[in-house]
């Protein structure tokens, strides 16, 4: 079973990047770096990648934060770079957000990765992600930018701005990202949801879209499913009771005319 980010790096290894987020050499390369340098720190969704640990995950932040088109399911990994290594030289990576004016990509990556934390009970790491996103809030830039998508067409920053987050807002973000939709922890079901989410990845031929889904093709729900079918089933029912009360009206007609 081919795992999904796969097929992405071999797009990319072959050299076709104008199908690839931004359509310039240097996005591309950008998300083949990011991908194994992800891997090297042990995220789950890159872990089939076996590449040689060179940098630390401040560093990796970084560089993803300085990207301007990185793919959408890269993106989401960076949130679990805060998570999992929460005392990460914070002093040298706040100074460079600082001067590279991306403090409110990181402080709104911090508070992704802290309601994560929150969320799985991870106490520690909470406190300690909630002391840096405070401290990125008093440098926080009265501006708007995307997370790594500046090729976002307008309909697109128009949807996201009607859509996104509080927290996404506060920080002049336009992104839909949410701990809602992230769940590392769980890497195998996390596997199983980009199999469905992008089904039809690994089959495509000529042109890869791996722009921002905002509106994500996600599995529908159980209690979806069964609502479609009770519905269906009532449907048909409600068709065979009427084609029957038909059926009876015209025995009962013809009767009346031969007794007649």
């Amino acid at each position: 079973m081919r795992n999904p980010y796969r097929h992405f790096i071999e797009r990319i290894r072959k050299g076709r990047v104008r199908e690839l987020v931004g359509c310039d050499v240097m996005s591309a390369q950008e998300n083949e770096n990011l991908a194994f340098d992800l891997a090297a720190l042990g995220y789950p969704g890159l872990s089939y990648l076996k590449p040689k640990l060179t940098k630390g995950p401040a560093e990796v932040l970084l560089s993803a934060l300085r990207s301007k088109n990185l793919d959408a399911r890269l993106v989401e990994a960076l949130p679990w770079v805060l998570l999992e290594y929460p005392d990460l030289d914070w002093e040298w990576l706040v100074n460079e957000t600082k001067q590279h004016e991306l403090q409110n990509r990181l402080g709104f990556l911090s508070n992704v990765a802290r309601r994560l934390a929150e969320k799985l009970g991870r106490e520690e790491t909470a406190n300690l992600l909630r002391t840096q996103e405070t401290t990125l809030e008093r440098s926080r830039l009265v501006r708007e930018e995307t997370l790594g998508h500046d090729s976002l067409t307008q309909a697109e920053r128009r949807w996201l701005r009607s859509n996104r987050s509080k927290e996404a807002e506060h920080w002049g973000l336009l992104t839909d990202l949410s701990p809602e939709h992230l769940s590392y922890p769980l890497s195998a079901i996390r596997f199983w949801f980009f199999k469905f989410a992008i089904g039809g990845f690994e089959n495509e031929e000529n042109k890869v879209d791996v722009r921002p889904r905002i509106v994500p093709a996600l599995v529908p729900s159980l209690r979806t499913l069964i609502k479609r079918f009770v519905v269906s089933l009532f449907v048909r029912l409600d068709e065979s009771l009427q084609t029957d009360v038909s059926t009876d009206d015209v025995t009962r007609a013809r009767k009346r005319q031969l007794q007649q």
